[in-house]
């Protein structure tokens, strides 16, 4: 890295990256509230998902799913977001 970008700024980035997140987190707890939204029950989106029916509920008791409306009739002209 400090020979693409030079030492300073290779140092830089460093020190930047001890601030960062050691793991990436994934978006399998929102794509569950969304499936719940549609109706699938907590079996099949612990199946799709590759977790426990426990970790599902655990996320549906958190706020993420409290906000959740149902959902209207969709729009034919719009596209499945997952």
């Amino acid at each position: 890295m400090a020979e693409e970008f030079g030492i300073e700024r290779a140092a830089e980035i460093a020190r930047t990256a001890e601030h960062l997140p050691r793991r990436v987190p994934l978006a399998k707890e929102w794509i569950a509230a969304v499936w719940s939204n549609q109706g699938l029950t907590d079996a099949e989106i612990a199946r799709r998902l590759h977790v426990t029916d426990v970790t599902v509920r655990a996320w549906r008791a958190k706020k993420l799913w409290r906000g959740l409306r149902k959902a209207k009739s969709a729009d034919p002209r719009q596209l499945p977001l997952i």
